[in-house]
């Protein structure tokens, strides 16, 4: 996959008469080029059991690109020699073994993979090169116990890995304005997560219940630390700090009171700790946070469906940094037409252009307030007919990264 950014960003005061003050430009470019190779293979043993072994190769190689140039003597000239492009290479190859039983009222499913990942990243200027090779296991298990048609209850335990993106590890800044620097870290570690659940759920006719408590425990969590340098630039790194602890409690619910109406949702509420320090400053931090989504489907005549989606994300707070709560609505129509064979879709995401990101952040002695806005709100139409005589359709495409 190849693709290239550009975009302009003008500064301008707007009081007491509109003035331009700066002008530049940015220009990003991504390359990708990916490989993956898997196999898996399962057989039944006896009547009630299933042995699962499989294995996967993953090659990644992407070429980064940053240009930023400011409007100066009636020409473009560069910002702070940004300009350089890296290379990325990521490299996983992987195996797992997988097995599950049933005894009586009892399931149990237990497995172990074991990942090797190498990667390396240099720049084209020389002024960097460097590789972070490790090999992990991630063992997990899974118990389940049937107490009768309407109700199973079940617990589990997995060990999970969270690997730095090519963003997080690039070394080199990124421009948004004059007054913000954004670096990766080329050092930074992945993150381990082991996490214990305990569920349950409750099905009966219409309504089906799920609720669960969990914890888990991160090491080498990322921290995005913000400071200002001499020149008064906000710079914004990534660090690793010590651990992360979490519990909480999720609910999950599907409720079909009518033929034609549908309800659905779920929330999250965890309590966290975060400990780690950078430099001499403590960045160890307790808080509580929540969020949810409630889905709605109705049917209407004509083959009509209507879907809406809510989103509701409650105040985190860190060390450092505030984000504010937000909250957005995705809503869609959908009809089928010739004989179910098509389907008309319309759909609006962030209907009232709520999705915005606001956060505070705090240092020493500077206080930075922002908000941030990926896309306003869009609308979408497309048609879809299927010659196989049906208008309903799977995704096909295999898991394709095994990076998380």
């Amino acid at each position: 996959m190849d693709s290239t950014k550009k975009w302009n960003v003008i500064t301008e005061k707007e009081f007491p008469d509109t003035i331009d003050i700066i002008n530049f430009r940015t220009t990003d470019s991504d390359k990708n080029n990916d490989i993956v190779i898997q196999s898996d293979y399962i057989t039944p043993i006896g009547v009630s059991s299933k042995l699962e072994i499989g294995a996967k190769f993953e090659n990644r190689h992407v070429r980064d690109g940053f240009l930023a140039e400011e409007f100066k003597d009636d020409t473009y000239q560069l910002i702070d020699n940004l300009d350089n492009s890296l290379t990325y290479d990521e490299r996983i190859t992987g195996g797992y073994v997988q097995y599950s039983t049933t005894l009586k009222a009892f399931h149990i499913l237990t497995g172990l993979r074991i990942e090797d990942t190498h990667i390396g990243i240099k720049d084209d200027l020389g002024n960097f090169n460097a590789t972070n090779r490790y090999t992990n296991f991630f063992p997990s298990i899974t118990l389940d116990y049937t107490l009768n048609e309407q109700t199973r209850l079940g617990s589990s335990y997995s060990k999970r890995i969270n690997r730095p993106r090519l963003f997080s590890l690039n070394p080199f800044s990124t421009l948004e304005d004059f007054n913000t620097r954004f670096y990766g870290n080329p050092t930074l570690q992945p993150s381990y997560t082991d996490i214990i659940e305990i569920s349950a759920v409750r099905k009966s006719a219409k309504l089906t219940l799920s609720p669960s408590l969990y914890y888990s425990h991160t090491t080498d969590n990322t921290f995005w630390y913000t400071s200002q340098n001499p020149s008064g630039i906000f710079e914004t790194r990534i660090i690793n700090l010590t651990s992360e602890d979490r519990y909480g409690a999720e609910l999950s619910l599907s409720y079909s009171p009518l033929k034609w109406l549908s309800l659905s949702g779920d929330m999250n509420a965890y309590h966290f700790t975060t400990k780690g320090r950078i430099n001499d400053q403590d960045l160890t931090a307790s808080n509580m946070t929540w969020y949810t989504n409630i889905s709605s489907r109705f049917k209407i005549p004509g083959r009509i469906t209507l879907q809406s989606r809510f989103h509701y994300r409650g105040r985190i707070e860190n060390a450092q940094s505030t984000v504010k709560p937000m909250a957005y609505i995705n809503m869609g129509v959908s009809k089928k037409m010739f004989k179910n064979r098509a389907v008309l879709l319309f759909n609006v995401t962030n209907v009232f252009d709520s999705r915005k990101y606001k956060e505070e952040t705090r240092g020493t002695d500077f206080f930075v307030n922002q908000i941030a806005s990926r896309n306003a709100a869009r609308w979408s139409l497309s048609f879809v007919y299927k010659f196989n005589g049906n208008s309903e359709y799977k995704n096909r495409r295999a898991k394709r990264s095994n990076r998380n």
